[in-house]
């Protein structure tokens, strides 16, 4: 048990919660570099890009600032990109 507090009634440590990640990710055969703050920035990115609202978004994550949602996680996606492009030759070609 990777938790202080077997019956639950307390959180896990930060660093609990990653020892076990890390077992998780070896037995899956996952690469070393992914670490378990990843997952998160996966998340977040992948909401925005499905068009989940920036708030909505940023409740999840716990930002009590509203503007970091987009500045650390709206990053692009291969899907979006492709779509920009798309928009853009049409506005063009017209």
């Amino acid at each position: 048990m990777f938790s202080d507090d077997p019956d639950g009634g307390r959180p896990w440590r930060p660093t609990c919660l990653s020892a076990a990640f890390r077992g998780i990710r070896e037995k899956a055969g996952v690469e070393t570099k992914v670490r378990l703050h990843d997952l998160r920035d996966f998340g977040a990115t992948q909401l925005l890009a499905a068009g989940m609202s920036v708030t909505a978004v940023a409740d999840r994550l716990g930002h009590t600032d509203v503007a970091t949602t987009p500045r650390v996680y709206a990053r692009g996606t291969a899907e979006e990109d492709v779509r920009a492009a798309r928009i853009m030759g049409e506005i063009l070609s017209s």
